[in-house]
């Protein structure tokens, strides 16, 4: 394996870690190794000169705009002065990704091209800190409430990418952390399949060296996430409003539970189109094709929330509680259908 493979390293005031990765890199295979120097201070320069004199290439930013920003500068780089190269490995620059494992990630890229690569670390080991175990499984379990893919190392800056991705990859939102986790949200919600690796596990002086600030960027990651379902979950909560506003002032009797039910179905679910595709989806045409397919979602979700409800409140269940039952259960289904389904073509792979 020569100029095939890239391996790209971000760096923000990196230490010896770096250059004695480079090293091991180099005497396992020859990739292109692209180092980005995304503002770091003028004390950890030699280090960059180091590897430049090395035969790295060294890309800089005059200020820190982040590891997003970082990573789609040398997407950029590579992509336009070595067009031959067949994907890039994407790894850390503290220390914490071995040069064996660089290589199996690098090797894998050629049997998928089509394909993200990510390596996956252990987190049920002692010496793993504590911030680390549990920022990945809360991470995790969110994601795949989003996407159905189970136990994913979220966090992962171990990744392949073949050359197939690369132009989604520079279409994604983000400048700082959130842009991995936009990468695997996007990249899940067209289809891209995962490969994953089992890698070696290692955290250096309980992960200080780590740039992660686990309070500001989690709140980043977690408020991409949360974007997907936020129109779902204001709309539902305007739908059970509506439907105890007219059940209790407008629609009395039997007959009334359906007449509340459809219509705050019907001005929520208005809502949540128009949010939907504005906002979350960022859905740009105006075709009928829109409001047919979400129509038919509307009323197959809107009669089953009226019969469902009628049929826990026949149990003695209080009807408001009945609907919100019914909601919870119902939440889900049409969440994965809009997104899966309705708004997912011509997204452009952006979040």
């Amino acid at each position: 394996m020569t100029k095939e493979i890239a391996v790209i390293i971000p760096a923000l005031n990196p230490d010896e870690k770096l250059v004695s990765v480079v090293h091991e890199i180099r005497s396992l295979f020859d990739p292109l190794i692209v180092i980005v120097n995304d503002g770091s201070d003028s004390a950890t320069l030699p280090f960059f000169e180091t590897l430049q004199s090395d035969g790295c290439i060294v890309l800089r930013h005059e200020v820190n705009r982040g590891k997003g920003a970082a990573l789609k500068t040398a997407f950029r780089f590579i992509a336009d002065i070595y067009p031959d190269v067949m994907g890039t490995v994407t790894a850390d620059a503290d220390g914490q990704h071995s040069a064996t494992d660089i290589l199996r990630i690098a090797e894998a890229i050629k049997e998928n091209q089509d394909c993200l690569i990510l390596g996956e670390r252990c987190f049920s080991g002692e010496d793993v800190p504590f911030k680390s175990r549990w920022g990945n499984r809360i991470t995790a379990a969110v994601f795949y409430l989003q996407t159905g893919i189970k136990g994913l190392d979220t966090q992962t800056g171990l990744r392949g990418i073949g050359k197939a991705l690369f132009g989604k990859c520079l279409e994604i939102n983000g400048e700082r952390f959130e842009y991995e986790m936009n990468m695997l949200l996007v990249l899940a919600k067209n289809d891209v399949p995962f490969v994953r690796i089992p890698i070696k596990t290692v955290y250096l002086e309980e992960n200080r060296s780590s740039h992660f600030r686990a309070v500001r960027d989690s709140a980043y990651i977690y408020l991409q996430i949360f974007k997907f379902s936020m129109s779902s979950l204001v709309c539902a909560a305007v739908d059970v409003g509506l439907f105890a506003l007219f059940r209790s002032f407008v629609f009395h009797g039997e007959t009334g539970i359906m007449i509340s039910t459809i219509t705050a179905r019907i001005l929520s679910g208005i809502c949540n189109f128009l949010i939907n595709k504005n906002v979350v989806f960022k859905k740009k045409n105006k075709g009928a094709i829109l409001w047919i397919e979400y129509g038919a979602l509307f009323i197959a979700i809107m009669l089953a929330s009226g019969e469902m409800t009628k049929l826990f409140s026949a149990t003695g269940m209080p009807e408001i509680v009945a609907k919100i039952i019914t909601d919870l259960i119902l939440f889900s289904v049409s969440f994965i259908i809009q997104k899966k389904f309705i708004f997912k073509k011509n997204e452009g792979g952006k979040a």
